[in-house]
C-alpha cells in the first residue's frame, strides 16, 4: 500500500496536492501515477486538513465512476471526538459524515489528536473511539503510534475486540522517535492477535523489526 500524505500549497489552496514534494504534485496526477502502474498498489490517503477531505473524496468517486479504482482505498485523518475533542481537529462525526457523503467505499481511518497521548491510549479515549465507529459498514483501521501504544495494553485489547469489521494500524516514522523508542509498542500488538494488524513503519525500522521478529 502506498502511504500518500494530501497537503495543499499556497499556490493552490484548496487543491489537494502530494505534501512535502519538491514541486505542485497534485493529488490527481499522483493517482493516475499510481493506477497506471503494474503493481495493484492499494492507497492510502493521510489527509492534512478538513478543507481537503471533500476534494480528495471527490477525486476517488470519480476514479471509481471510471472503472479506475479497484484496489484498497483508505482515509486516514486524525479526528476529534468526544473525551478528546481537541480544537484544530477535524469532528469524529463530520470527518464520517463526509465520507459517507462523497464516497464510502474505502476503509475508514480514524487517528487521535497527538497532543493527547502522553499518558497513552488510555480508556476514554478507546471507549469514545470506538463509539465513534460503531455500527459503520465500512472497514475500520485504528491508527495507532508505536511510543503511547506501549503504555497501552488495554487499549490494545479492547480495540482488538470492538468488531470483526475493525484492525488496528501501528506507524512509527523518524519524526516520532528512534527504532527503540517504538520497540515496546510494535512487540506489544505483535503479542496479541495478529490477525488483523497492520503496520506503517519507515523502512529502516520494517527491516530491523522485521530481523527482530523472525530471528528472536
Amino acid at each position: 500500500m502506498l502511504v500518500v500524505p494530501v497537503g495543499e500549497t499556497q499556490s493552490n489552496p484548496g487543491v489537494p496536492t502530494v505534501d512535502g514534494s519538491d514541486v505542485d504534485f497534485q493529488l490527481q496526477e499522483c493517482l493516475d501515477l499510481i493506477l497506471v502502474s503494474p503493481k495493484p498498489w492499494g492507497i492510502y490517503l493521510k489527509i492534512k486538513s478538513q478543507e481537503l477531505l471533500s476534494p480528495s473524496l471527490a477525486l476517488l468517486k470519480h476514479l471509481n465512476e471510471r472503472k479506475f479504482l479497484y484496489n484498497p482505498t483508505w482515509i486516514n485523518m486524525d479526528v476529534s471526538y468526544g473525551r478528546f475533542a481537541t480544537p484544530g481537529y477535524i469532528g469524529g462525526d463530520q470527518f464520517i459524515k463526509e465520507i459517507n457523503k462523497v464516497f464510502p467505499y474505502v476503509t475508514i481511518a480514524p487517528g487521535w489528536p497527538k497532543e493527547l497521548l502522553v499518558q497513552g491510549y488510555t480508556k476514554p479515549l478507546v471507549e469514545d473511539m470506538m463509539s465513534l465507529c460503531k455500527g459503520l459498514w465500512q472497514e475500520v483501521s485504528y491508527q495507532l503510534q508505536a511510543v503511547p501504544l506501549g503504555k497501552s495494553l488495554l487499549a490494545i485489547q479492547m480495540l482488538q475486540q470492538s468488531s470483526p469489521r475493525h484492525s488496528l494500524t501501528v506507524e512509527h516514522q523518524l519524526e516520532q522517535g528512534s527504532y527503540m523508542t517504538g520497540y515496546k509498542g510494535l512487540i506489544l500488538v505483535r503479542g496479541r492477535n495478529t490477525d488483523k494488524v497492520f503496520y506503517n513503519l519507515h523502512k529502516e525500522y520494517s527491516n530491523n523489526f522485521a530481523r527482530d521478529v523472525f530471528t528472536s
